[in-house]
């Protein structure tokens, strides 16, 4: 569990600030600088066949839209956390804004200010935990009120936990999502349009001959979807030869909540059970 507050505004350290529109039209503009704090982000505690960080490195995004259209940019990106996810001050201007914002574990491939969408590729890195929330200020007078922003879990797991033994030679896990979503929306705070999304993941060889060792990958839910066609694990040995692979069909997918599929993987002889988690884990507290 980690601990998160955040900052946004004038440049500091190693904070990138870029403008949508033109930064001199926009910063010549009478504005009110607003002050955001960050105090609800919650971090599961979801174990993926790699190595966690002590020191969790996440990246920052909190986009400023008038009438639909991005103003204003901040990004901090790969940052430890008490940089990325510290105090967030923002100049607006008269009238009413969508300020959003967006933190992820893992960073971003790129972001499109035109359509408000955040993307992520597996060449750039594959998708991790990623947590967002949408704050609506209407800007009058001279006022400002100092806001606080709760980041909500925005993705969902899907997972399978093996319970036979992990075996020699095996080197990869390749995992295929149909119907999940690597785009997040930032008007919906929801995945964009389903598509086939594949991961793979090296098998260190700490883990084999284990049993109970979980695979799994995160996902965007599309606007209004509540599972995805189908979801594939193949195992790979050296040369990419395929030892094992199994589909499973009509995979749930619920934002916050991640899908468990257990069973005896490299045993053909035994059938998969699916366990749907509906309680990903209990919130982080956050003193600020």
């Amino acid at each position: 569990m980690r601990h998160f507050s955040v900052f946004t505004g004038a440049l500091v350290g190693a904070m990138m600030f870029c403008a949508c529109h033109d930064s001199r039209e926009y910063c010549e503009a009478d504005s009110v600088t607003y002050s955001f704090n960050v105090f609800g982000v919650t971090q599961g505690s979801i174990d993926e066949i790699s190595t966690r960080a002590v020191d969790p490195i996440y990246s920052l995004l909190v986009m400023d839209v008038v009438d639909g259209k991005c103003v204003q940019q901040i990004a901090r990106e790969q940052l430890p956390s008490s940089e990325a996810l510290s105090e967030v001050q923002l100049p607006l201007t008269s009238g009413k804004h969508q300020v959003y914002f967006l933190c992820s574990a893992k960073p971003w491939s790129s972001v499109n200010a035109e359509q408000l969408q955040v993307h992520w590729t597996e060449q750039d890195g594959a998708l991790g935990d990623v947590w967002s929330a949408m704050v609506e200020v209407d800007v009058v007078g001279r006022k400002a009120d100092a806001q606080q922003v709760q980041l909500d879990r925005a993705v969902a797991y899907v997972r399978t936990t093996i319970d036979d033994a992990l075996p020699a030679g095996l080197t990869q896990f390749r995992q295929v999502l149909n119907g999940g979503s690597w785009t997040f929306d930032l008007p919906t705070q929801s995945g964009g349009v389903a598509r086939q999304v594949v991961h793979d993941a090296s098998v260190p060889t700490s883990v084999i001959g284990k049993q109970g060792v979980s695979i799994g990958m995160y996902t965007f839910v599309p606007d209004g979807a509540t599972q995805a066609l189908s979801y594939t694990l193949t195992a790979f040995g050296s040369d990419q030869v395929q030892i094992q692979t199994y589909t499973f069909d009509a995979v749930p997918l619920t934002i916050n909540q991640y899908t468990n599929y257990q069973g005896t993987y490299f045993d053909v002889k035994t059938h998969f059970g699916l366990t749907l988690q509906t309680d990903w884990a209990t919130p982080t507290v956050i003193q600020f």
